[in-house]
């Protein structure tokens, strides 16, 4: 049987070894950005004239609107395979393909302007200016959940059995699913746009008065504006212990203590009107009004990165999940969630499915700083959602810092790099002259940065233009393959 090996790594974008924002724009003739969107390895974008989207973390943008009007879109919802689009004025609409068509899905909902959408499980929200809607059946039909509520409803935001909507007058929660509603407004009665939750604090992003935080469930209300560089907060991004706050007008803020305080990050920022924010593997990507998409390392930003890509393999249906090598280096624990209802503390387990279904695996960290985060991925499907393995499959986790097998493990042993931490440069020496070894420096995104090949005992790695930080050098020969980790300070 011929072998087939199916790749799931994402692309990674060349970006300034600066610490700042770069423009990730090619291809896109619009770039006025209302909403941003992750599906698998996809990522999508709206703008004021159609949708597009990118398979390699915005290098390049091709369009994605066949079957979508022109309008607006407000807000994007995945459930499987599916991505639903919400916009201003002719409702919902759903690709099942990766954005190759789209289709309208209206059927029950009476109010088409639609300014955010959410999921959870097989429950999607809509909220429209008519109020909220909810379909069970992937968009097929809506009903109206609005007893209670205070139409239009701008935002919306679900935590377990909570439901959560930002209104005109301030948030209303329901604890039913939507059959009826309370009011949420003692202390904050201001337009919310945008609402997140983080351990039992819930933040409100509003109009004009910027960002309001209550924990105690929304009874009471204070702001938490401390360091908030504009009084209107239009989205947020949760990684984390690490909240992002987009504004209208003041760039993206970043809290790392749960809203006592906010930093902006915006260096290189073309413009600080941000409608959106998303992560997407180790990179988080922005929407501004008039400046298109930029992009940014995770790593430059917080302490904790949790992130991995995933190989298949045909002949033996088994997957291959591949730790991120920044994740591995800064992980002190790892707890992972298998998606069938069973769990491992093991930092690299390997785990047995036994139903024909796709699975979303979960992979939490902590680290040395007592940070921790969480990355997610659907394990058993492309990025067209194309179910490609049998029942049975397994999955395996590889510690990307050690070797496979004997020789490997021998070639390994066989390689000192001195000084590390290194400034200017550093010696990789082997124990013996070299037969066309392959040495490959990769910053901490997985961009090959430097390439060489040697025939020698040893090599002196230049490393006078690097910026501080971590890098990883990957040597590859007949004998094996070999990752070590090198600190320039």
């Amino acid at each position: 049987m011929k072998k087939i090996t199916i790749l799931l790594a994402f692309a990674f974008i060349g970006l300034s070894a600066k610490a700042q924002w770069t423009p990730v724009n090619s291809g896109m003739t619009n770039h006025s950005i209302s909403q941003l969107a992750v599906n698998g390895s996809t990522l999508f974008a709206s703008t004021s004239m159609g949708i597009y989207k990118s398979n390699n973390n915005g290098i390049s943008w091709t369009s994605a609107n066949t079957g979508m009007p022109n309008n607006i879109v407000q807000g994007f919802a995945v459930i499987g395979t599916n991505l639903f689009a919400g916009t201003n004025g002719s409702g919902v609409y759903v690709t099942s393909n990766n954005g190759n068509n789209w289709t309208a899905m209206n059927n029950g909902l009476s109010n088409l302007d639609v300014w955010s959408m959410t999921a959870s499980g097989t429950n999607l929200y809509a909220a429209t200016s008519g109020g909220v809607f909810l379909s069970t059946n992937n968009g097929g039909t809506w009903s109206s959940i609005n007893t209670g509520l205070a139409p239009p409803v701008f935002s919306i935001y679900v935590d377990g059995m909570n439901i959560y909507a930002g209104c005109l007058n301030g948030m209303y929660l329901s604890i039913d699913n939507g059959n009826s509603w309370t009011s949420l407004n003692t202390g904050q009665t201001n337009p919310v746009f945008s609402i997140d939750k983080s351990g039992s604090k819930i933040f409100a992003g509003t109009t004009p008065f910027g960002m309001y935080s209550s924990t105690n469930g929304g009874s009471s209300w204070t702001l938490s504006n401390n360091g908030l560089t504009n009084d209107t907060v239009s989205t947020f991004l949760n990684s984390g212990s690490n909240i992002f706050a987009g504004t209208t007008g003041g760039g993206v803020c970043l809290t790392t203590n749960n809203g006592a305080n906010w930093t902006p990050l915006n260096t290189g920022l073309l413009d600080l009107w941000i409608h959106s924010i998303v992560q997407k593997g180790t990179l988080i990507f922005a929407g501004t009004d008039g400046a298109g998409v930029f992009s940014r390392p995770l790593s430059q930003l917080i302490n904790c990165v949790a992130y991995y890509t995933t190989t298949y393999d045909s002949i033996s249906n088994n997957f291959t999940l591949f730790v991120d090598s920044t994740t591995a280096a800064n992980a002190t624990s790892y707890h992972w969630d298998f998606g069938d209802g069973t769990t491992s503390n093991q930092a690299y387990p390997s785990h047995t499915y036994t139903s024909d279904t796709v699975y979303n695996v979960c992979m939490k960290i902590h680290t040395v700083s007592g940070d921790s985060c969480e990355y997610c991925h659907i394990i058993g499907k492309d990025y067209l959602g194309n179910i490609y393995r049998t029942a049975g499959f397994t999955i395996n986790v590889h510690n990307p810092n050690s070797s496979v097998g004997v020789n490997e493990n021998k070639f390994d042993n066989s390689i000192s790099i001195y000084p590390n931490p290194a400034t200017t440069e550093t010696t990789i020496t082997f124990s013996e002259a070299q037969k066309s070894t392959s040495i490959k420096v990769m910053n901490t995104l997985g961009e090959c940065i430097q390439q060489l090949t040697t025939s020698n005992k040893q090599l002196i790695l230049d490393m006078s233009g690097y910026a501080k930080g971590i890098y990883f050098v990957r040597i590859e020969n007949e004998k094996g393959i070999v990752n070590r980790k090198i600190i320039v300070q």
